[in-house]
């Protein structure tokens, strides 16, 4: 009984040894003809006969993922000259589609209605540097026309708020020892109309040194240096007003969603921080 015993035993083991070896060291791994499908790491066809048994009633399942490679874009050149102040804007327009519709009567008639509705269209605006001319470019249409004939030569930067409605530039004087902040109103050009001149323009103190515009393109907030420090004027809707006062000139400004906020610059000797505006609560 004993023999018989270690005869199945001795059997049993070198059985799962030669598994083991031809698992290990003679087995090809088969691989999937495409990334869409999927197969097994060993397949029966490689297995001898006698060794069948180790697969049956096993299906591999396989799956099919539908890859669609994305269309490139070309690179559109709408401007060859310097601009400052590109920004997106929506403008609600009218705009005018066709539809058919079929009487009730015995005899089918077939009506074209055209009817005008309500929709929304995206403009990038921006300034040419040299003149100091608006520019809208319609996304829809790809078309670029001229909004305002204004001339300011040479403007530094601008920054275009309230949803293309206002505007601030900078720009230095004729010495280039100082430089000048100008407000102004943008007139509503439609893309088809002509440019005509700027609205309201309205001086700023000179040396605007940092300007920023809230997420929502509301507000605008600029800091003038000064003799005591710094001012920091906020501009909305309603008009300008005063937001806050500081001993330190070195600000930057910025804003996180509709919440202002001023980072002084760091020197040799005094680190920089993040404060809320108005209370010059430190953050960062």
């Amino acid at each position: 009984m004993n023999r018989r015993l270690s005869l199945i035993v001795l059997l049993t083991s070198i059985f799962a040894i030669g598994v083991l070896v031809w698992y290990f060291f003679f087995v090809t791994p088969q691989s999937a003809p495409s990334l869409a499908s999927t197969s097994l790491p060993f397949s029966s066809l490689s297995l001898p006969a006698r060794f069948g048994f180790i697969l049956n009633g096993f299906q591999a399942s396989t799956s099919t993922t539908e890859i669609t490679p994305q269309t490139e874009q070309p690179l559109v050149e709408i401007w060859d000259k310097p601009t400052t102040g590109n920004v997106f804007i929506t403008r609600n327009i009218i705009k005018e589609i066709d539809s058919t519709s079929t009487s009730t009567n015995s005899t089918s008639t077939v009506i074209n209605v055209r009817r005008s509705v309500h929709a929304t269209s995206t403009v990038l605006m921006f300034v040419d540097r040299a003149t100091g001319y608006v520019y809208g470019h319609n996304m829809d249409t790809g078309t670029t026309y001229q909004i305002s004939n204004t001339t300011i030569p040479g403007v530094y930067d601008a920054y275009i708020f309230n949803n293309g409605k206002q505007i601030l530039f900078r720009y230095p004087d004729n010495d280039r020892q100082n430089i000048i902040g100008v407000l102004a109103t943008i007139p509503n050009v439609e893309e088809t109309g002509n440019a005509t001149s700027l609205e309201t323009i309205l001086s700023l103190p000179k040396n605007i040194s940092s300007v920023a515009v809230s997420a929502s393109s509301n507000k605008l907030s600029y800091v003038v240096k000064n003799n005591n420090g710094s001012a920091i004027y906020t501009i909305t809707t309603k008009g300008q007003s005063l937001t806050a006062v500081s001993p330190f000139s070195e600000w930057s400004l910025s804003y996180g969603g509709e919440q202002l906020y001023a980072t002084s610059k760091p020197s040799a000797y005094v680190e920089g921080s993040t404060v809320l505006v108005p209370s010059f609560i430190r953050l960062v």
